[in-house]
């Protein structure tokens, strides 16, 4: 419903000021809604609960703090302000980190994971704090700027890396490893591991897979 208001202040609204708190909320729905996503999906496929749960948790706070600071006129209240900026960037940290998480490398290649999410966060934090104490020291900005850069090579060089036959290959274990039939050709009824088997009644050559 927000989104449809949103469409249509673009469409035929004057942009006022009611009109752009609609926008704003609409890009609010829709950025949390893909960041929740992210974390949801993983959380959905058991990978990285460390940062899945948090993740979600966040996103639902930086989408109250964003409503409060839209809707109730506390745009002169520099900490709510402050509170969805933070909010808002460690979001799409625990986003862009349960992504990641999809990707599971060798052992060999682990380090290269850990680089990658270990950036991602130090980023979040240095940008919030830089937010907080509202700090503009120029070395501060390169920092943040190499974290950037080792992040984004990070993460484009995981899926390159899976692609390429880096990926840890996952090993499925059916639930079914033995089944109990009966030999079409003696009548014997017995269990047998799944796969080539042969009776022992008669001498019968089967092979049983389960799907």
């Amino acid at each position: 419903m927000v989104r449809v208001l949103g469409i249509g202040v673009f469409l035929f609204g004057e942009f006022g000021k009611t009109s752009v708190k609609i926008l704003v909320t609409t890009l609010g729905v829709s950025y949390y809604s893909l960041m929740a996503l992210g974390c949801a999906a993983s959380l959905e496929k058991r990978r990285a609960k460390v940062v899945a749960l948090p993740g979600l948790g966040v996103c639902l706070l930086g989408f109250l703090c964003l409503l409060l600071t839209i809707w109730w006129e506390f745009f002169e209240e520099e900490t709510l302000v402050k509170s969805s900026a933070i909010l808002a960037i460690f979001a799409v940290s625990f986003a862009q980190s349960c992504l990641l998480s999809f990707v599971r490398l060798t052992r060999k290649l682990g380090w290269l994971s850990w680089t990658a999410h270990t950036a991602i966060f130090w980023l979040a934090t240095l940008i919030s704090v830089m937010i907080v104490f509202e700090l503009d020291d120029e070395w501060l900005f390169r920092a943040a700027g190499v974290l950037g850069i080792v992040d984004g090579c990070a993460s484009l060089t995981i899926p390159i890396l899976a692609k390429l036959g880096g990926a840890r290959q996952a090993t499925h274990r059916s639930p079914h490893s033995q089944i109990e039939i009966i030999c079409p050709g003696c009548g014997l009824q017995q269990r047998y591991p799944v796969g080539a088997i042969r009776c022992p009644g008669c001498g019968l050559r089967l092979r049983v897979e389960v799907y």
